[in-house]
């Protein structure tokens, strides 16, 4: 590019010389110092440019030529390592390990504390008595009298040697608003010995839906800890209600 501010000097006389042939000498002296070989090198430089990087874009054929020979390359590789986990398989895995780990270390001292304390508060032999007096006491600890009584209802299959037992620590209740349900079945073995064949604890059944209750001594554990534990229940007092002590006064 040609300096504006410097001074200028024509070397063609414009008197003697007519535009067309000034245009000819011009063109002819920068062909000679290679001014257009200059230019024509340039344009060819940014056409190789333009190319290569049209060839060598995303989507050009010799980028997916290249992109499928590296992965090509690197897949085998991949594949020697064995099926990937998902992220669910992860998280399940996960999860049945630490369950296992609690189950080993945790679980195993809360149930032996448990099983400890069944067997230290039932006595050996388990009597329709001992299950009444455990009623009796909450049904005292709950209303605080110094008499009451509570509900004892007993139905005897005489054919089958079954027998319903309806308990609860408030008096004068139905058999269906009993807050305990027994459906024992008499032992073969024993004489005045029954086992549970079904128990219901304020309308919930043991085995479905009813677990170790929090309460120590109440007698829906009492009753549960039996049953789960494939106990036998005597009926000390045979199978009327009557013969049996549902109620308490202590004015005596």
């Amino acid at each position: 590019m040609t300096d504006q501010t410097a001074p200028f000097t024509p070397a063609i006389d414009v008197s003697q010389t007519t535009v067309t042939d000034m245009f000819g000498q011009i063109l002819q002296q920068k062909i000679q110092d290679g001014v257009l070989e200059q230019a024509i090198s340039m344009q060819v430089d940014q056409m190789i440019n333009s190319i290569s990087e049209n060839i060598f874009r995303r989507y050009g054929d010799v980028h997916k030529a290249i992109e499928k020979q590296m992965e090509a390359a690197i897949i085998p590789q991949l594949s020697d390592i064995g099926d990937l986990p998902s992220y669910h398989e992860m998280v399940v895995n996960r999860m049945r390990l630490a369950a296992q780990n609690f189950s080993n270390e945790r679980l195993a001292a809360v149930l032996d504390k448990e099983l400890k304390s069944v067997f230290s508060e039932l006595p050996e032999n388990i009597t329709l008595s001992f299950l009444i007096e455990h009623v009796m006491r909450e049904a005292q600890d709950y209303n605080d009298e110094s008499e009451g009584e509570i509900t004892l209802i007993m139905d005897p299959n005489r054919i089958g040697g079954c027998v319903m037992v309806y308990l609860d620590s408030n008096p004068n209740m139905s058999e269906h608003s009993c807050s305990y349900k027994l459906h024992l079945s008499k032992d073969r073995d024993s004489e005045n010995k029954y086992s549970i064949l079904s128990l219901t604890v304020d309308g919930k059944k043991a085995g479905e839906n009813l677990t170790i209750a929090s309460r120590l001594y109440s007698a829906d554990k009492v009753l549960f800890n039996v049953y789960a534990m494939d106990g036998l229940v005597e009926l000390d007092q045979g199978t009327d209600s009557f013969n049996y002590t549902s109620s308490w006064d202590h004015y005596d």
